[in-house]
């Protein structure tokens, strides 16, 4: 009497199909289907070239090709403090309205000799950080983790992932379980294009960004979704002498109204609230408890023969400001945060 294998866990039907399914992977003679579905199918391997066996080199190559994100403008800039604490208070001036003061209240007078002084007072407030949890795990045969550097791939991408969430935040975050983005801001300048098509943006519209940009000569960046690129190129600015750019280049890097111009992904879509930004970067605050860092463990599938890698980073942002800057002289307020409104028409 023949008796029939069946392997439930793999879904090979006997225990020799299981072998020659694994032996053709080995060769390079494509994976069956069903090996993926083996208890912890969701790990890297060394018999799949897409889940890692690409990383175990024939000789000394032990580099990956990989695609590298975004140049990262932003996270060089942000004022980083550190946390001693999952929660943490970092007491700020108040000092939105400058036309009488600029210190958070406090004044200074002229006195003639014998005369009293005047006395104030500056306001202050709080801003909070709580150190959000930012993780992600992978599995990794230990044949694998033996065989090739998928060890040190994988912290390199979890830090390029990690990059990319920050700067979607710091933008767009809503503030609840995450950073706080700038676009959820009260003190968000939104540069109005009332009549304006999709699509469109104008030398007008991008000198009154600049002139809503707080401490813009000294230390504004311009943030643009990569679609934007040739429509900052025909930008211009009409004068008596003719018409002038707004982007030029140096050395391969673009300059809009004289300052850096970086192209990200992580903006929003064109002709949205956020395809265009231009930030003094400083005024955004980064809370963090903990580095991004990676640990390994062979205990939660030890009798699969795998690796867990797990990576995190504690921390979490937002723009300090609470209000839009009111200049002791001058109708338009002032922000180190500045979009172009949605164009509709």
């Amino acid at each position: 009497m023949v008796t029939t294998l069946t392997h439930t866990r793999t879904g090979f039907d006997t225990l020799g199909d299981l072998l020659v399914a694994v032996v053709r992977a080995g060769k390079g003679q494509g994976v069956d289907p069903r090996l993926e579905a083996v208890a912890g199918s969701d790990e890297h391997h060394g018999m799949s070239i897409e889940r890692g066996g690409a990383t175990v080199p024939d000789e000394l190559l032990r580099e990956a090709l990989t695609r590298r994100g975004d140049s990262d403008p932003v996270l060089s800039r942000v004022t980083r403090i550190p946390l001693s604490h999952s929660f943490a208070k970092v007491p700020a001036r108040v000092d939105s309205n400058h036309s009488t003061s600029v210190s958070g209240g406090l004044t200074l007078a002229r006195r003639p000799e014998t005369s009293a002084i005047d006395t104030s007072r500056m306001e202050m407030e709080q801003i909070g950080f709580a150190s959000d949890s930012l993780c992600g795990a992978a599995y990794v045969s230990d044949e694998l983790m033996a065989d090739s550097p998928i060890e040190t791939l994988l912290e390199r991408a979890f830090l390029d992932e990690l990059n990319a969430v920050l700067l979607r935040e710091f933008i767009s975050g809503t503030g609840v379980g995450e950073s706080l983005g700038i676009l959820s801001s009260p003190a968000l300048i939104s540069i109005d294009t009332t009549g304006q098509t999709t699509g469109t943006i104008t030398g007008a519209n991008l000198t009154a960004m600049a002139g809503r940009t707080w401490h813009y000569d000294r230390e504004a960046v311009w943030l643009a979704n990569p679609d934007t690129r040739s429509i900052l190129d025909a930008a211009h600015v009409t004068f008596t002498s003719g018409d002038r750019p707004c982007v030029h280049y140096e050395a391969g890097q673009a300059y809009l109204l004289g300052r850096p111009l970086y192209f990200s992904e992580q903006c929003a879509a064109l002709s949205t609230v956020g395809d265009i930004i231009c930030g003094v970067w400083g005024e955004y605050l980064l809370g963090v408890r903990q580095e991004g860092t990676m640990e390994s463990s062979i205990h939660v599938r030890f009798e699969n023969f795998e690796s867990t890698l797990r990576f995190t980073f504690r921390g979490a942002g937002a723009p300090w400001w609470r209000a839009q800057l009111t200049p002791r002289n001058g109708a338009a307020t002032l922000s180190p945060f500045v979009a172009l409104a949605t164009r509709t028409t």
